[in-house]
């Protein structure tokens, strides 16, 4: 194809947005969407040189894959190295392992189905993730596995003419099955090629569907094209990336400036096609590339937000690697004449790199981040950031599931035919199965575990609904009633969360005032007094003690407390992080100690143990009681246990209820 300075002028819009959204997100809430511009590009390149390929019956699946080896694996390799260096300068351990993982997605192109099973885009956590931004090219590169395919097959059939068909229905059937699974998963049609295909596609539909020049249409086309997709960038945010057709407004407009600039050359094409912005533009791969690691690294290093000077200097730095990367590595493996090498040895030697970067981090990971370079104080810290392997773990339900764990493996004494206690409840119920039962052993009692992630007791659910929730909870229900041997059951849920939703709820959606935050309390009482009846049901002579709220933080303490350690800061500041869960906590732990009250209950309220008023320590140095912003540590566990068996013991010393 001959050149085009408005493509590169759009590159360098798209680029531009990415890194602005990336570096400063107050500035252009909408500029995620300047990858959505970038998909519909690249199909219409890529797209308009297969079918000129193919109308001449050149078309070569090797020469194709030669290009895209020349074109994306020089550069991709050489982020991917020096990444790699500064990520062993400044990641911990368990950082680095998990960066091994994803280092081998990015090498070998799955990087967008690694980080969908990992995390959803826009959860803070991904502030945190050097390659991130490589979900988009792992969605490029598996498109063009089968698109080729697709173009040879009707070439080799002599069917070319149907190609705009095959195209359209490509679009229509992408885009359809994005709107239907942003219901279900919105992560999925975020991330995976299926729900994206139709991006690409309509910038090849545009290469093969035969249209007649714009005429004097091009100005108003190119200036509504543009409109778009400043107007999107400007108009959306994160809050409504994962919905499609969200990029729908701007792949349009992106459609119209391609139509607009490819035959006529209105003047204000120089909007696009001045020196800046083809520079740019020109640049545009290695400055994605580059971008995200240059913010994230710096990042992981201070363990914090980067400042807006921080942040200016990050792109500077990724603005200068970008001129590096174009002029030494992208510029002389692009240029035959510069590195003429032959088809069969330029793929061996790309399969052969990236195969390299991909067992580095395989290595990585095998090697647990490389422990050896870290203090004893990071190593004592690890089983707080790593994911918890624990039997008290293992026996909470996850979320893909409805029926309660086995009753022998969830207990601390398998061989008892009973159980003397019983732990019911979410999250914030598991989180204290490790102190509790051994506590509990140490009495000669055996504990049972009922607990299922992310579902609060006083969850029901709508009517009618299969939401695994109202499922799991009755299903509890029944599975306590078997059990009417029980002498209590300690009750624990993320109380704080539960309350601030229904309040959410009484408030459309809004910040609720007083009036509102009275209904959900009154709200949360009755449903826990309905619990409580239940359970008395089910288990007519166990008594039941209610635990009030944890304190909840605004950072992962085990994660920061890991990183001050390994940069050889004090992690003092790490254990006295701000709470994120108040008045919510509060208001929860007054209604649980009405509810008590009301019913004869026991109640008991471990945030003292860790709060002096509005100011909260998450332990000390030595005995780090939390492992993320709100779930307890082994040690905290043991500690909020201490406490809560004071309760516990007289209770059980007491004649039953229903003796």
């Amino acid at each position: 194809m001959d050149y085009r300075a408005d493509i590169d002028g759009l590159r360098a819009i798209s680029v531009g947005a990415v890194v602005l959204f990336h570096a400063w997100p107050a500035l252009l809430p909408g500029g995620f969407l300047g990858v959505d511009v970038f998909f519909v590009i690249s199909g219409f390149l890529i797209t308009s040189l297969l079918a000129a390929e193919a109308a001449t019956g050149s078309i070569s699946m090797a020469g194709f894959y030669e290009r895209r080896a020349r074109r994306i694996v020089p550069a991709l390799v050489f982020v991917l190295l020096l990444t790699s260096l500064g990520a062993v300068a400044v990641m911990p351990p368990s950082e680095l392992e998990a960066y091994g993982a994803s280092l081998r997605a990015a090498a070998l192109f799955y990087s967008n189905v690694f980080f969908h099973g990992e995390i959803g885009y826009f959860a803070p956590a991904t502030k945190f993730l050097p390659l991130l931004h490589i979900w988009s090219l792992a969605v490029e590169e598996q498109f063009y596995i089968v698109w080729p395919l697709l173009v040879l097959m009707l070439a080799a059939l002599r069917r070319t003419r149907l190609l705009p068909l095959a195209v359209a229905l490509v679009v229509l059937v992408s885009l359809a099955a994005a709107v239907w699974m942003q219901t279900r998963s919105p992560a999925a049609g975020f991330y995976l090629t299926p729900f994206r295909m139709w991006e690409l596609g309509l910038g090849a539909l545009l290469a093969v569907v035969p249209l007649p020049a714009a005429g004097r249409s091009a100005t108003p086309l190119l200036l509504a094209g543009l409109a778009l997709i400043v107007g999107s960038m400007l108009w959306l945010d994160e809050t409504m990336a994962l919905y499609m057709p969200t990029p729908l407004p701007a792949c349009l407009g992106a459609v119209m400036v391609l139509y607009a600039t490819a035959d006529a050359k209105p003047r204000a094409t120089a909007l696009l096609t001045n020196a800046p912005m083809r520079a740019i533009g020109h640049g545009s791969y290695s400055l994605y590339l580059w971008h995200w690691p240059a913010l994230v690294l710096p990042r992981i290093a201070l363990d914090r937000e980067l400042t807006a000077p921080e942040a200016l200097a990050a792109v500077a730095v990724a603005a200068a690697l970008t001129y590096v990367s174009l002029r030494f590595v992208e510029a002389p493996w692009r240029d035959r004449r510069r590195t003429p090498l032959s088809r069969t040895a330029v793929l061996t030697l790309a399969a052969a790199a990236l195969l390299l970067v991909a067992l580095a981090g395989t290595a990585l990971q095998l090697g647990r981040g490389l422990p050896g370079r870290a203090s004893p104080g990071v190593v004592a810290v690890q089983p707080l950031v790593h994911a918890d392997s624990s039997r008290a773990f293992r026996c909470a339900t996850p979320d893909t599931s409805a029926q309660p764990g086995a009753w022998r493996d969830c207990t601390t004494n398998p061989a008892r035919p009973t159980a003397e206690i019983l732990l019911l409840g979410d999250s914030h119920a598991y989180h204290l199965a490790p102190g509790l039962a051994a506590a509990a052993d140490a009495r000669g009692l055996n504990l049972w575990q009922l607990t299922k992630l992310g579902c609060s007791l006083v969850y029901r659910g709508r009517p009618g609904s299969v939401d695994r929730c109202a499922l799991y909870n009755r299903a509890a229900l029944a599975e306590v009633a078997r059990h009417p041997e029980l002498r209590a059951i300690i009750v624990s849920s993320h109380w704080a969360d539960n309350l601030e939703k229904r309040a959410a709820l009484h408030a459309g959606g809004g910040k609720p005032d007083a009036a509102q935050i009275a209904v959900a309390r009154a709200s949360l009482n009755a449903a826990v007094v309905q619990l409580i009846a239940d359970l008395h049901r089910a288990a007519p002579g166990a008594r039941i003690v209610l635990v009030g709220t944890t304190p909840e933080f605004t950072t992962r303490i085990g994660r920061c407390v890991e990183r001050a350690r390994f940069a050889g800061r004090d992690d003092g500041a790490c254990l006295a992080r701000p709470v994120k869960d108040e008045p919510w906590a509060g208001f929860a732990d007054a209604t649980l100690a009405e509810v008590a009250a009301a019913t004869g209950n026991t109640v008991y309220l471990p945030r003292p143990l860790f709060c002096d008023g509005d100011s909260c320590r998450a332990g000390t140095s030595d005995t780090v009681a939390f492992r993320d912003h709100d779930h307890l540590s082994a040690a905290g566990s043991h500690h909020v246990a201490t406490g809560l068996f004071a309760v516990v013991d007289p209770l059980l010393a007491a004649p039953r209820p229903d003796a």
